[in-house]
């Protein structure tokens, strides 16, 4: 029998001041060309575990390590990162982070340049790299005005380039668009191309599995405490343990969702259509909770611009902005990558400068970057809640309440920029939403959070609204939008295109198809209903599998 091309045995990883190990005692086989899924809650290790692989950790990022890992024969421990990356590819939570060079062909270029590629096949690799992502519009792009999704994609296709051996994917949909995250996800979670060579063996991260058309054979299962919970064939742990990994926070295909919102097993094989009366009634029954009645103004904007810098000649990113933000209300911005959803957010908020028009808040703005860290001011996850709440004689029992809140207590004295990324994410909320701001301004606020954590996180905007704040996100994820916003606002090419009603807007698939979006298939099932309401249907899914869950 082959040596597996990976082998780990009793993985252990600690971080400083972090109590608890994660994953721990991890053992895992790969073979040569093996595709495998990896789900668990978030904080669970799944990142670290990847990044152990690739010899991140502890060579780059400090942590202690116990058990053996080895890739292609060779122990990890042993190898630096640089010559581990001929054999491994590893694309991480924030593609920023990645991404070193000025322009887009330059960066997918650099690693096979440093590869010693001949230079006649450099240029075609690039151009085949750029294209199997969907990225061949950006070749001769900077990469500096790209957007968070964009970078991913063009991130992605810099590692792809290499063809390595083993290729680690660390969320490679969540800062996409509902179009390109298909595209990709039919890319990572399928059979990669292999442009003639062995195909890769991959290890993929993905929370956002409701729509995939096709899931490795393979998953791995990390539980909350970093142990592998299962590991097998993913038909049959998704049909044995459904209901537990629905439990453990994770995200689970729609159709064991849907089983179990109506009461069936998971791989049943009861779909949409054989669950839609139970769904219709369950729907009609349950709307969900609402925020509180609209309010007064806290925001509005009247035919405003902003540009990407101060200088005159900064080019204009959004223009002819109308947008009123009223108290009591949650708006959701939806678009493609790169439509000016993180730009309109950041001029809302004073972040960038107005070339034109009005903006007047009637309450100070807080604002959530796309990127967690770029907002991390100090070393400790209380500190950083605390900061803004400085003198306040009610700060310790705020900080306390909030970090109860967004379920970040177990990680008080951690330093927020050795967190997981959905954690760094819910500290990034917290550390804004204590200040209570009158208007509240989120980019992407559940990217890279499991199942209840991004539920949790919408219950928050939900409540910041209810106590009389005027809330605004950005975001890709249209159930999501349809769970709690009461309005939806669409971008595209740096207008607003339209803005309505939740219902009316993501029943509009003309409207959607437009802005290069793609509503996922439980809404496409939901627009061809009558008088199904959306957030009741959205509702009494989340329901009725957190009742199967608290029965099994």
């Amino acid at each position: 029998m082959p040596e597996p091309l990976v082998t780990v045995r009793g993985l252990t990883v600690r971080f400083p001041r972090r109590d608890v190990a994660s994953p721990v005692d991890v053992d895992l086989d790969v073979a040569a060309g093996e595709r495998v899924l990896v789900l668990g809650p978030s904080g669970s290790g799944k990142s670290t575990l990847l990044r152990a692989l690739a010899g991140v950790v502890p060579h780059s990022v400090d942590a202690d390590v116990e058990g053996r890992v080895a890739v292609a024969g060779r122990e990890v421990s042993g190898v630096p990162v640089a010559r581990l990356a001929d054999d491994v590819g590893l694309l991480g939570q924030d593609p920023a982070s990645s991404v070193a060079l000025p322009r887009v062909d330059d960066e997918v270029a650099f690693g096979l340049e440093n590869a010693a590629v001949p230079p006649g096949e450099i240029g075609p690799a690039v151009r085949e790299s750029l294209a199997s992502v969907g990225a061949a519009h950006l070749a001769g792009r900077q990469t500096r005005t790209l957007s968070g999704g964009e970078l991913q994609r063009v991130a992605l296709a810099a590692v792809l380039a290499r063809r390595p051996r083993l290729l680690l994917l660390d969320e490679p949909t969540a800062m996409l668009d509902p179009a390109s995250a298909a595209a990709v996800q039919r890319l990572t979670l399928g059979a990669l191309p292999s442009g003639g060579g062995p195909p890769p063996a991959v290890l993929v991260v993905d929370h956002h599995l409701q729509d995939a058309a096709t899931l490795p054979p393979r998953v791995v299962v990390l539980d909350a405490a970093g142990r592998v919970a299962a590991d097998g064939p993913t038909a049959s742990v998704l049909a044995d343990r459904g209901a537990e990994l629905a439990a453990g926070g994770s995200w689970v295909p729609l159709e064991t969702e849907v089983a179990l919102a109506v009461g069936q097993a998971p791989g049943s094989g009861i779909g949409l259509d054989g669950a839609a009366p139970r769904l219709r009634a369950l729907a009609c029954a349950d709307r969900g909770p609402r925020p509180s009645a609209s309010g007064p103004v806290r925001l509005r904007a009247r035919d405003a611009a902003f540009r990407a810098g101060p200088q005159r000649g900064a080019p204009v990113l959004v223009r002819d902005v109308d947008l009123d933000l009223n108290a009591g209300t949650v708006t959701a911005l939806i678009g493609a990558n790169g439509s000016g959803k993180t730009s309109l957010l950041l001029g809302l908020a004073g972040l960038l400068p107005r070339a034109a028009g009005t903006v007047d808040a009637e309450a100070g703005a807080g604002m959530v970057f796309q990127f967690p860290e770029r907002q991390f001011l100090t070393r400790s996850v209380a500190a950083e809640v605390g900061y803004g709440l400085c003198g306040r004689p009610d700060a310790d029992a705020r900080v306390a309440a909030t970090l109860r809140r967004f379920d970040l207590e177990p990680l008080a004295g951690a330093d927020p920029f050795r967190l997981s990324g959905g954690q760094q994410r819910r500290l990034s909320i917290a550390a804004v939403a204590a200040l209570e701001p009158g208007v509240l301004l989120l980019d992407e606020p559940t990217f890279g959070q499991d199942r209840a954590h991004a539920l949790s996180v919408g219950d928050s905007l939900v409540e910041l609204a209810a106590g009389g704040a005027a809330v605004a996100f950005s975001t890709h994820d249209l159930r999501l939008a349809g769970l709690v916003a009461d309005r939806v606002v669409v971008v595209r090419g740096g207008r607003v295109a339209a803005s309505g009603p939740t219902e009316e807007v993501l029943r509009d698939g003309a409207l959607l198809r437009s802005a290069g979006l793609r509503r996922p298939r439980l809404l496409d099932w939901w627009a061809a209903q009558d008088g199904v309401p959306l957030r009741g249907l959205l509702t009494a899914l989340r329901r009725g599998v957190a009742a199967e869950v608290s029965v099994a």
